[in-house]
């Protein structure tokens, strides 16, 4: 397990109380190498979830971002204080081939782990933003027919 602290980079008063999540930010990264299948989520402190999927997850970067609701923020709240992040090391996974990479800031300040496996924690964190994400295909899902009606007439 790889941890990184980045030095004193705690949540100013201000920056407290002017941001929607209260100044805390997570990345979470979740490499399955087995599965090549590569997802990271980034909730920021203007309340914002950033997600990348493939290759964009893989190199660290994200191609979709929309707003959390403030029901959305509470919750990500309540299960990121559960996973205890801000003070303690995740859980590890030696034998795992799944590798997660965590950056979160909190009060307590920025904190920078590399584990291997998906823990609890993870998969609590990972079960609460993946649906968020998935509005990004909202859209997409929109403009296909309603399987509930029947198809429009080929013969014209």
């Amino acid at each position: 397990m790889t941890t990184l602290a980045l030095g004193c980079d705690t949540i100013s008063e201000t920056e407290r109380a002017e941001s929607p999540t209260g100044g805390v930010e997570l990345s979470l990264q979740i490499l399955r190498t087995g599965e090549q299948k590569y997802e990271l989520y980034k909730v920021t402190a203007k309340g914002e979830i950033e997600y990348g999927g493939g290759f964009k997850a893989f190199n660290g970067t994200t191609g979709w971002t929309g707003r959390l609701t403030p029901e959305e923020i509470r919750e990500f709240l309540v299960v990121l204080a559960s996973t205890g992040w801000c003070d303690t090391e995740p859980h590890d996974d030696p034998e795992s081939t799944t590798r997660v990479a965590i950056e979160v800031r909190c009060d307590e300040g920025r904190h920078t782990w590399s584990v291997r496996g998906e823990s609890e924690e993870v998969k609590k964190m990972h079960a609460l933003l993946d649906p968020i994400a998935r509005r990004r295909l909202e859209s997409d899902l929109d403009r296909l027919p309603d399987p509930n009606e029947p198809p429009p007439d080929a013969t014209g």
